[in-house]
């Protein structure tokens, strides 16, 4: 995970130290344009809403609705895939 720091989404380089592995379903996954960059967000089965600019977690392309992953997050942003 080291090496996948990219951007939270205030513009601020992320700080994955203080990122905790977390297992969630994917309940819904929504990509969004702001400022030209593609965001994209994820909502778990219990409704939590995270988001990463889609340049930082591009092998989220081969995740499915439903699907059982494992995400680093600090409880808004993540990264993909955790290790």
């Amino acid at each position: 995970a080291g090496d996948q720091a990219g951007t939270d989404q205030d513009g601020q380089t992320a700080d994955l130290s203080a990122y905790e592995e977390k297992e969630i379903t994917v309940k819904k996954m929504e990509s969004i344009d702001r400022s030209g960059n593609t965001w994209l967000y994820i909502v778990d089965s219990d409704d939590h809403i995270y988001c990463a600019k889609y340049a930082d977690v591009i092998d989220m392309i081969l995740v499915s609705k439903g699907d059982k992953i494992t995400i680093l997050t600090d409880g808004t942003n993540f990264r993909y895939p955790a290790s």
